[in-house]
């Protein structure tokens, strides 16, 4: 091969070569012509997105925080929230407890306004207390003839016996035949004997 051909062919690729630059060049200037606005809006869209980041870590953050202190709030109203119905608990209880006592109080208040209740209860005192002194003065009356009885019995008793020392008198004087006759020594002839029962006996 000649020298001047292969001269001819590497000007033909040469050639070739720089078509296939140029024409890239050209493609390459065309799509930048025509990306450039869109890159223009990526760009200012970059931009928009940073800024909206920002603000989305800025309001994450705060939102966080306003949810621990929510949920430090919430857990400090529940605790009050089982305080008081602890303490309503305890206040029905209570509730009820004082109701029951003031139905109670009315009841007793009803029963001792009552006037047929009272005069009832009223009647039923008097008859106990009148039965009482009945007893008492029935008891008082017993004792009372009891401590007669135990005086006269005492009373006939030595007039009894007073009796029966007399008759022994008399009959020691019928044994040693000084009736009628004259007074023995130490004997008067009218001589008076006490029974304490108002009888009284002379020789």
């Amino acid at each position: 091969v000649a020298k001047s051909e292969v001269d001819e062919m590497k000007s033909a690729q040469l050639e070739k070569i720089s078509g296939l630059v140029h024409d890239i060049n050209k493609s390459i200037k065309e799509r930048k012509a025509k990306l450039a606005p869109q890159i223009k809006e990526l760009r200012a869209l970059r931009a928009t997105y940073k800024e909206a980041e920002e603000a989305y870590t800025r309001r994450k953050k705060e939102n966080q925080a306003n949810l621990n202190n929510f949920e430090a709030r919430v857990g400090k109203l529940a605790g009050e929230e089982r305080q008081l119905r602890s303490q309503v608990s305890k206040n029905e209880t209570l509730f009820h407890l004082l109701n029951c006592s003031s139905k109670l109080l009315q009841t007793s208040q009803r029963r001792a306004t009552n006037p047929t209740l009272a005069d009832r209860i009223l009647r039923k005192y008097e008859e106990k207390l009148g039965s009482q002194a009945a007893l008492l003065k029935e008891y008082n009356g017993r004792a009372s003839g009891l401590r007669q009885n135990h005086s006269a019995s005492v009373d006939q008793a030595e007039s009894m016996q007073g009796l029966l020392s007399v008759l022994e008198m008399k009959l020691g004087h019928l044994s040693r035949g000084n009736v009628g006759g004259a007074a023995s020594p130490g004997h008067g002839a009218h001589q008076t004997f006490d029974t304490r029962g108002g009888n009284v006996l002379q020789f």
